[in-house]
């Protein structure tokens, strides 16, 4: 198995000639009818020895963190995450496999949030502030991994662990002001967001790992994103009036917009449940009371195949509407690269 970054790196390297890289990049697109931009590739699993390893290590993570419990809990966060960063020195700087190193950063992170979280348990003086100081601590010894391996979902980690503790103090601190929450993690989001767009704008051709640090960047910020935006009309809550209901619709088109244009799909799969329950509702209160998530789910549906298939067309249309200087900065929305 190999990746676009390997490809390039062949032609660092003199293995292959750029010619016949961008030839056989072109061939592959002209077969497929679309361009391997829109295809939102990232590297997750390498072929079926991925897969295996990464279950057995998921088996010696799980067992590990039991038998070590029985010395204490904050003996088995330890050892959760000495293990998971011993494990990575091979598997994710040797090796290189794609899903073991992804399992490897996340029980590392778990183990670096449950650490601090066991230790303030039952601190009163400082429980309105945990979720901070636990975001704090994992945010910092992500950074260290990401500085040792470099694994794209890492960053994400990073931010995630900043903007969703940084909501959770807020939403502690201001539980009797909801919309203080729901700006907060807009904020949250929308500063992950810039951080996706930044490492996108550095690999517009997605042909590198930056496109990877993208993706999961992106995966990270939009539910933030999308809960705040929404948290202001109150879908779970609120009745679901026509007004209501255009009002959701409005914000989802918003956000097709933004994700057409970035050439990211993670803000439109994140709002989908929002708009589900609230077209359901209205369904139901105009008579299908048994088919209203069906209809919604089957317009929706079709809606987003419909969208899919006309997706590189729409985004050359939107981009020319953009200023010159700001399309150098979004994906290359020309076909057959």
């Amino acid at each position: 198995m190999y990746s676009e970054e390997d490809l390039d790196n062949a032609v660092t390297d003199g293995i292959l000639k750029k010619a016949d890289v961008m030839a056989f990049r072109k061939y592959i697109e002209v077969g497929s009818n679309t361009s391997a931009v829109d295809e939102e590739h990232f590297r997750l699993v390498q072929g079926f020895n991925d897969i295996f390893v990464a279950i057995a290590a998921l088996l010696l993570l799980t067992c590990m963190v039991y038998i070590f419990s029985e010395l204490g809990p904050l003996v088995s966060a330890s050892a959760l995450i000495t293990l998971s960063w011993g494990l990575s020195e091979y598997f994710t700087r040797v090796r290189r496999m794609s899903l073991t190193s992804i399992l490897l950063v996340l029980s590392y992170i778990a183990g670096c949030i449950a650490l601090p979280g066991i230790i303030l348990i039952g601190d009163q003086s400082r429980e309105s502030y945990a979720a901070l100081y636990i975001g704090v601590f994992a945010s910092t010894m992500a950074y260290l991994h990401w500085r040792r391996f470099a694994v794209p979902i890492t960053l994400a980690c990073i931010l995630a662990s900043m903007g969703y503790s940084l909501t959770a103090t807020i939403a502690i601190l201001w539980q009797e002001q909801p919309h203080v929450f729901g700006a907060a993690a807009l904020l949250s989001g929308l500063g992950i967001l810039a951080a996706a767009v930044f490492w996108d704008a550095s690999d517009r051709e997605r042909a590198t790992r930056k496109s990877d640090v993208a993706f999961w960047l992106h995966l990270a910020a939009s539910p933030l994103i999308v809960h705040g935006a929404f948290s202001f009309l109150d879908v779970f809550n609120r009745q679901a009036g026509l007004e209501n209901a255009l009002a959701v619709l409005l914000v989802y088109c918003v956000l097709v917009l933004i994700s057409i244009t970035l050439d990211r799909r993670a803000l439109m799969v994140s709002s989908l449940l929002y708009v589900l329950v609230v077209f359901s509702k209205l369904f139901e209160q105009h008579g299908f009371v048994d088919y209203g998530f069906a209809y919604t789910g089957a317009i929706m549906g079709t809606g987003l195949l419909v969208l899919s298939v006309f997706w590189l067309k729409a985004r050359q249309m939107i981009i020319r509407l953009y200023p010159q200087r700001m399309q150098l900065l979004l994906p290359d929305s020309s076909p057959n690269l």
